[in-house]
Formats: structure tokens, C-alpha cells, sequence
């Protein structure tokens, strides 16, 4: 009896241990990283005539876990396409605007995945902030973030989900594709919303006064949208 019960419990232990503490086992797809950096601060400028009333402020939305969420939306998309490994990176490293200071704006730097752990992948998916213009050469809006025109009748709000997605040769570290965030709308050439997408026109009383983001949960929840809405599309434009 007592073997019987010996053997049984050697087998549900190897069994646990195949589940919770083996390697993962090769399965033919392609091994691939996710870097998600656009989740340190949320960006919130006033626009008004020339440089009066303008105003910007940063606030700090880490404890939103909005490159936790990126990260899970992506594995969950691509692992019927991907064997997605777990990868420790930086944050601070990628978490950077483009680079104006030369003639030619240097976007991201795919070398920064020589600094991301484990290596050898096959590639690695960078999600990035990106910033653009409203057809103009100013202001730039940054990354996740809010504009409201800065006037004392009826203030517009937009919110935005501004970023970039690269795919990164895990061996010579080029970029092999590349997509910015988008939501696809029907063409009309008489009308044009006032923010490129993936933006939304909110009510302006959700202007962070503060900068404590526990405090601004329905802007978070306009930001989710937005990346919910823009990321199938976006991943689509990458791949294909």
C-alpha cells in the first residue's frame, strides 16, 4: 500500500513539475519578444493663440499598467503565430521621443535590443511613443496623452493613443516592418476630424487638474479604448 502511494506521488510530482517548472518546449513558430514603453506618462497641452495660454504638463501613469496590458493584448494576438518568450528590458531606454537635433529626426534606434534579456530570439516586437502634428508644423502631441483648445466658450478636448510599432530582426537587429497607430475611418474629403486618429473628441472636464493618476481613471479608460480600437489594425499594417 505504502509503495502504491509512494509511486503515485512520484508521478504527480513530475507531473507538476513538467507544467510549472520545465523549460518551454520548442514548438516550431518563431521565438519573439515584446517591448512595450509608452506607459511612464500621460501628456496634456493647452493650445491657444501664438504662445499665450498655452499650457503642458507630464503626469506619471505607470500604476495604470498600460505596457502590461500592451503586452498581454499582444501575446494573446500573436501566439498562434509566434512562440512569445518572456523578455526583461530597460523601460527608460525605449521610452524616448525621436531625436531632432539633426537635419533628419532619428526615430527609434533598433540597436536598443542588444540591451534586452534573453537574446538569440528570433525577433522583437518595440511598441514606442511617437508624436505628430495636427497638419502643422506645431505643436507636436506626444505618446498617450490630451489636447483642449485654451478658450472660454465651449473648450474642445481630444485625447489621444499615439505610438509606433516596430518588428526587430532578433540576429542583425534591422527593422523588418514597421506601423503607427491608427483607426481606419471612411474617407470624406468635406470633413475632417480635429485630431488624427486614434483620437476621441472627450468632454473637457476630464483635463487632469491633478497630476495623481489614481484620480483620472475615465481618462484611462478613454486611453484603453483608443489602443483597444487602433491595435488590430495597426498589427494588420505590420504584418501584411
Amino acid at each position: 500500500m505504502r509503495r502504491s502511494f509512494a509511486l503515485l506521488l512520484v508521478f504527480l510530482l513530475g507531473t507538476l513539475g513538467a507544467g510549472l517548472g520545465a523549460p518551454p518546449k520548442p514548438s516550431g513558430l518563431p521565438k519573439l519578444g515584446i517591448i512595450s514603453a509608452i506607459g511612464d506618462k500621460f501628456y496634456a497641452r493647452k493650445t491657444g493663440l501664438g504662445f499665450l495660454g498655452e499650457d503642458f504638463k507630464e503626469m506619471a501613469i505607470g500604476s495604470w499598467g498600460i505596457d502590461e496590458m500592451m503586452t498581454a493584448k499582444l501575446r494573446a494576438t500573436l501566439s498562434a503565430r509566434f512562440d512569445v518568450r518572456p523578455v526583461t528590458y530597460k523601460r527608460a531606454l525605449f521610452a524616448v521621443f525621436p531625436d531632432r537635433s539633426g537635419f533628419l529626426a532619428q526615430h527609434f534606434r533598433p540597436e536598443a535590443v542588444r540591451e534586452v534579456t534573453p537574446q538569440g530570439l528570433d525577433a522583437y516586437l518595440v511598441v514606442v511613443k511617437d508624436e505628430r502634428t495636427n497638419g502643422g508644423s506645431r505643436p507636436m502631441f506626444q505618446g498617450l496623452g490630451s489636447t483642449e483648445g485654451n478658450t472660454n466658450v465651449d473648450p474642445i478636448m481630444f485625447v489621444h493613443a499615439y505610438y509606433n510599432i516596430y518588428l526587430v530582426d532578433g540576429r542583425d537587429f534591422r527593422i523588418k516592418s514597421q506601423a503607427g497607430s491608427h483607426i481606419p475611418r471612411p474617407f470624406n474629403p468635406f470633413f475632417r476630424e480635429g485630431m488624427s486618429s486614434p483620437a476621441r473628441k472627450v468632454d473637457a472636464s476630464l483635463w487632469p487638474t491633478s497630476l495623481n493618476a489614481a484620480e483620472h481613471q475615465k481618462l484611462k479608460g478613454v486611453v484603453v479604448e483608443l489602443i483597444d480600437q487602433s491595435l488590430p489594425p495597426t498589427l494588420e499594417k505590420l504584418l501584411h
